[in-house]
């Protein structure tokens, strides 16, 4: 049977006390994170905490990531209008992950109104990041594994715990 591991990740969050309906938060891959292989954590480590510039590609950047079932995203709240407590779940499988690429605003300014909107038409919408690395979307599946010729990645552990 395949080993189960829950493990905590460590998020960066934005807030803003005006916009309290959206909210990102991401995962920062850095020698804490257990979505990194071993032996990245410890390049990332041997690096003073940056990520190597070697590794700055969205193959490598693929190849680093150790395999994973699912990552789950819990979220709980208050409604406004009831008060009732509000609950979400959403399941990341492996190939959801895009490199490269960052959810699209959903805000905006209307010049019109003079008021900020939300447009929950871009709510699952992803652009490219700034540098235009970002790896196809149409590769990017349930399919990609780290398995096969991975090169200088064949040595990192990819079971040592964080």
């Amino acid at each position: 049977l395949p080993r189960r591991m829950f493990k905590d990740l460590n998020l960066e969050t934005s807030s803003h006390p005006f916009f309290t309906r959206v909210w990102y938060a991401r995962h920062v891959l850095d020698e804490k994170s257990p979505l990194l292989k071993a032996g990245v954590r410890n390049l990332i480590r041997s690096n003073q905490g940056y990520w190597p510039a070697a590794l700055n590609d969205y193959r490598s950047i693929r190849k680093s990531l150790r395999r994973f079932n699912e990552i789950i995203v819990s979220l709980s709240g208050t409604s406004n209008d009831s008060a009732d407590n509000v609950y979400a779940r959403k399941l990341y499988k492996y190939g959801d992950i895009c490199i490269g690429w960052q959810f699209a605003d959903i805000l905006y300014y209307d010049d019109h109104e003079q008021s900020v909107k939300v447009d929950l038409n871009l709510a699952n919408d992803v652009l490219e990041q700034g540098d235009g690395e970002g790896e196809p979307l149409n590769v990017v599946s349930d399919s990609t594994t780290s398995s096969g010729s991975e090169g200088d990645f064949d040595s990192y552990d990819d079971d040592e715990d964080v």
